[in-house]
């Protein structure tokens, strides 16, 4: 098939089932272990010489291989540290101090396993408006083909539609790469300190939701901020309009914004949910949702939300 995640992919969830539809579901946060296995992440990276077609070896390259299924994944560098997923849900563990609690709310991989990635849920929560509430999650991405480096952000989640929101590229210190280099077990601590920032960060978000909720921005506002994120341009004009006019309804009719219509919040969440659950609506690729499920939470829909919140502030709080 060519959906990739029914067939060499797999992944889990905690709670209601995701709008792609896939995955196995489990009753409770999962630790290291039930995640690796519900996910079936259980697999492993080697490496093996790449060659020519005549038959020599290139001595500064290297093929990743995926152990279960024999499948080539990319070529690499020989300085390039597999982190297999094992390995990375240990690394996760440490960093987040918390070895063997139960906390991974989703997991899996895309391509056939040339990414991978992990939920965390922490335990603290932002009620923005009376019933709204966000959930702070620690998010990890890691590439086994070469193509990026290991990757650790904030991402919180509005619990009453599980948009995912994101203000990590604001600023250098929420977002966390990790070269596939060295010993990647002396990065922890350095690490841990990075998160800690993040954690400390989180309520200054807090406090950013919560402006935004009792924002109510005139329509001149409204019409500055789609401008800025839908530019019209002569070649993409149709598929512009359409995300202007479904960010606006999804602000006044969406999951969660009835309370808050009219706010700059409701606007922020327009374009989270157009983001999450709309992007690659109307492709006819046959690989569109693993397109939407990357780019929301790893891609570029992740740039695009953060540029919106920054977009907004700037627009409708100064």
């Amino acid at each position: 098939m060519a959906h990739h995640i029914e067939e060499n992919d797999s992944m889990f969830f905690v709670g209601a089932t995701p709008w792609h539809g896939m995955g196995t579901k489990l009753d409770q946060l999962a630790t290291a272990a039930e995640a690796i296995e519900a996910a079936n992440l259980g697999w492993h990276v080697y490496q093996e010489p790449v060659l020519t077609s005549a038959g020599v070896e290139l001595s500064d390259k290297r093929l990743n291989i995926r152990s279960d299924t024999g499948q080539p994944l990319g070529v690499v560098g020989t300085q390039y540290k597999i982190l297999n997923n094992v390995d990375a849900f240990a690394f996760f563990d440490a960093v987040t101090m918390d070895p063997n609690g139960p906390k991974y709310e989703t997991a899996g991989s895309l391509w056939n396993g040339r990414k991978v990635w992990m939920l965390a849920k922490m335990p603290d929560c932002i009620e923005v408006a009376p019933g709204d509430i966000v959930d702070p999650y620690i998010l990890l991405s890691n590439t086994h083909d070469g193509s990026g480096a290991v990757r650790i952000l904030e991402t919180p989640v509005r619990v009453v539609c599980q948009n995912t929101l994101n203000a990590a590229h604001a600023s250098q210190g929420r977002n966390i790469r990790i070269r596939h280099s060295g010993d990647m077990s002396f990065k922890v601590s350095e690490v841990q300190d990075a998160l800690g920032i993040i954690r400390a960060n989180f309520e200054a978000t807090a406090e950013l939701y919560k402006a935004l909720a009792r924002d109510y921005p005139t329509p001149d506002e409204v019409e500055t901020v789609l401008n800025r994120l839908f530019p019209e341009t002569k070649s993409d004009r149709s598929t512009i309009q359409k995300g202007r006019v479904r960010t606006l309804a999804a602000a006044g009719i969406g999951n969660g914004n009835k309370a808050v219509e009219g706010t700059a919040w409701a606007l922020y969440n327009g374009i989270t949910e157009l983001t999450d659950h709309h992007a690659n609506k109307d492709s006819k690729r046959a690989d569109a949702r693993d397109m939407r499920l990357n780019s929301f939470g790893m891609g570029s829909g992740l740039d695009f939300k953060a540029d919106a919140l920054q977009t907004i502030r700037e627009v409708c709080l100064n």
